[in-house]
């Protein structure tokens, strides 16, 4: 082997040694902003998940808060069963809205809701 042919196979070498050093770059800097989007997601996630606990919680207390208010005005019995102050409400709601729109009703045959309504009240 001659020594152009020795020179020749070096600088291919050698530039195939730059380019994959200009991609192993590119591929570890791009492995970095992954890595920054996940820790920044991930954060977002943990902030969401915070959030959705205080909702979850508050939800919680305005639910009991709802039915001991009921249960003070005569809403709820006593001995009645879980939380009802969302069928109560929800009975309340829908007749509200019959009762706003009796012709609506008369023409679509009645509101579903409205048995099922009647249904949960007729059963407290």
């Amino acid at each position: 082997m001659g020594a152009p042919k020795i020179l020749r196979i070096f600088t291919t070498v050698n530039a195939l040694a730059i380019r994959a050093e200009k991609v192993q770059g590119k591929l570890n800097q791009e492995l970095t902003t992954s890595r920054n989007a996940l820790t920044q997601a991930i954060e977002e996630l943990e902030q969401l998940h915070r959030v959705a606990d205080l909702v979850f919680e508050v939800i919680n207390r305005m639910r009991a808060v709802t039915d001991y208010l009921l249960k003070e005005h005569g809403g709820i019995q006593e001995s009645s069963r879980g939380s009802e102050s969302f069928e109560l409400m929800l009975y309340s709601v829908v007749e509200k809205i019959e009762s706003q729109e009796p012709k609506r009703r008369r023409r679509n045959g009645g509101c579903r809701l409205e048995k099922q309504c009647f249904e949960t009240r007729r059963n407290l």
